[in-house]
């Protein structure tokens, strides 16, 4: 009698414990998915002319402006996000045109924003830089967001580049989402 009750017991708690993981499952498969989204720039489409140098000229009087951005669903822990762009077309000598950390998880950039902490970018300015097409061919840019787990990054600044600001949010870095663009 003792041992039926005992596999009684067990068999209840496996049942129990299987019906849990049946209910982990089905959260993780209903939480909307982490994403980058913006009003001016599509996944896998065309830069927008006026986010860039558009004749090839950067010192123009009208050159490109910053595209806007917004996320939504970031993780459960997310406390700050950061975003960087960057022209990816040459993988061994990739060019960052915008670095952005600090951005608040319920937040977004509007076009032009330049009231968030950004750092210095490949060309030796701060902020956004606007791409340029010079050449005939195709040039392939990933925009990617990370959330972090850490409301602010120690140690960095206005003249913080890529590589800084990679190693300082890397232990920090929960989930990260993607958009590719292409000039």
């Amino acid at each position: 009698m003792e041992s039926l009750l005992l596999f009684f017991c067990l068999f209840v708690l496996l049942i129990i414990l299987s019906n849990l993981k049946v209910i982990e499952n089905f959260q993780n498969k209903t939480r909307s998915r982490f994403g980058l989204y913006s009003n001016g720039l599509y996944n896998n489409g065309k830069i927008p002319d006026k986010y860039t140098c558009s004749n090839g000229d950067s010192n123009m009087l009208f050159s490109g402006v910053s595209p806007d951005f917004y996320w939504r669903y970031p993780p459960a822990n997310t406390v700050s996000l950061a975003l960087i762009m960057e022209d990816i077309t040459n993988q061994e000598n990739k060019k960052t045109h915008l670095l952005i950390w600090n951005l608040y998880p319920n937040g977004e950039l509007t076009e032009g924003d330049k009231s968030k902490l950004m750092g210095t970018n490949y060309f030796g300015t701060i902020g956004y830089k606007e791409p340029c097409k010079i050449m005939t061919q195709t040039k392939k840019f990933q925009i990617t967001l990370y959330a972090l787990d850490i409301l602010s990054i120690p140690l960095i600044n206005s003249k913080t580049k890529k590589k800084d600001l990679l190693s300082a949010m890397s232990t920090h870095i929960i989930e990260k989402t993607e958009m590719f663009v292409y000039l």
